[in-house]
This record gives structure tokens, C-alpha cells and sequence, in this order.
């Protein structure tokens, strides 16, 4: 007789012989023969005896090969963090020497107009470079140089509003690596 799921939840006589069915194919039942593997064979001496030497070896050559690795790791690891031997070292590169600077034009005239400036600052400066009101320098006094023989300069200093070849007239020596630089004043040519 079968009997539907839903009647064994609804019926309790039906669940309790449902039960007890269930109960009944719970049981083991003989299953089919096991066969056992045969037992292992015993090794034949020889190959014991090579099984036997393989083992010592590899236990004494074990200690070489890992230290060999090790040797080899390090020098693997020493040339990655080595890097490249052409990097620069950490000493300080000693200093080159300054290259020697010839004075320009525009140099010797800055010069010249400084010393000038100083002189008209003491008095000493010819009056038509000079500001009546307030003892400096007049606005847009000129310095024009020109290279001489050697390293010297010879430069004409004018004021704004002036004569052909008129100016102080002065030669300048630029200061050298033994001498300090020099200023000598030619006099103020009032024409030419």
C-alpha cells in the first residue's frame, strides 16, 4: 500500500506505520564482498641495499647543497642591492677653479660710475657731474668705455646735456687674482 506524504502529516496512525516502514529500510543489509589487496611484497636485497644507499648519500650531500644555495642567494642578493658601479660616490667632488673672467664693457662702465658716485659724495667730483641741490651724481650721467691695450679700459664720463668730447676722462684697470682694481683719473675735458 502507498500512502501520499501529505495523508503520513495529517493521519497519526498513517505516520506511526510510516514510521516503523521507514525504521525497517534503515536496516544494513549485507553489501557486496570486500576484497583485500594481498599483503606488499618484500623489497628484494638489492633494491634495499640501493634504497639504503641513496638515503646516505642524500643525507650527506644535503648540508653542501644547502649551503652551496645559501653561498649562491647571497651573491644573487649582493648584486641586486649592489647596483651600478658607475654611481657617483658619497665624497665631495673638490671644487674646480673659478674660470677666469674677463671684464666686459658694461663691467668696467658700472665700475667707473660707482667710483665717480664716491668722489662726488666726498666733493670731489667735477661740478658738471654733479646736483648742486643734493651733492650726488646728476639723473642720466653716462659712462661710455672702450678696451685699451691689455686688460684696461679708457671711459669718458658725461653728464646729460654736453659738448662733443666733453666728459672726465679716466682709465680703469679691472682687479686681477694679485692686484685690486685701479682708477686713474685723466682729468675733465671740457671740448674737443
Amino acid at each position: 500500500m502507498l500512502v501520499s506524504p501529505e495523508l503520513v502529516l495529517v493521519d497519526p496512525e498513517l505516520a506511526q506505520v510510516a514510521r516503523i516502514r521507514l525504521a525497517e529500510s534503515a536496516v544494513a543489509r549485507p553489501g557486496p564482498a570486500v576484497r583485500l589487496a594481498p599483503p606488499p611484497v618484500a623489497a628484494t636485497p638489492r633494491l634495499r641495499h640501493v634504497a639504503a644507499t641513496a638515503r646516505r648519500t642524500a643525507g650527506r650531500t644535503m648540508p653542501t647543497v644547502l649551503l652551496l644555495s645559501l653561498l649562491l642567494n647571497l651573491l644573487f642578493a649582493a648584486s641586486l642591492f649592489a647596483g651600478d658601479s658607475n654611481a657617483p660616490t658619497l665624497e665631495p667632488a673638490r671644487p674646480a677653479p673659478a674660470p677666469k673672467h674677463e671684464a666686459s664693457k658694461s663691467d668696467a662702465e658700472r665700475a667707473v660710475l660707482t667710483f665717480v658716485a664716491r668722489r662726488a659724495v666726498n666733493g670731489n667730483a667735477p661740478g658738471a657731474l654733479v646736483d648742486p641741490t643734493t651733492g650726488l651724481l646728476r639723473n642720466n650721467v653716462l659712462a661710455v668705455c672702450r678696451r685699451g691695450a691689455g686688460e684696461s679700459f679708457t671711459c669718458v664720463v658725461r653728464p646729460p646735456q654736453h659738448r662733443p668730447h666733453e666728459g672726465l676722462y679716466v682709465r680703469y684697470r679691472p682687479a686681477g687674482t694679485d692686484r685690486p682694481a685701479s682708477i686713474t683719473w685723466l682729468g675733465y675735458r671740457v671740448s674737443g
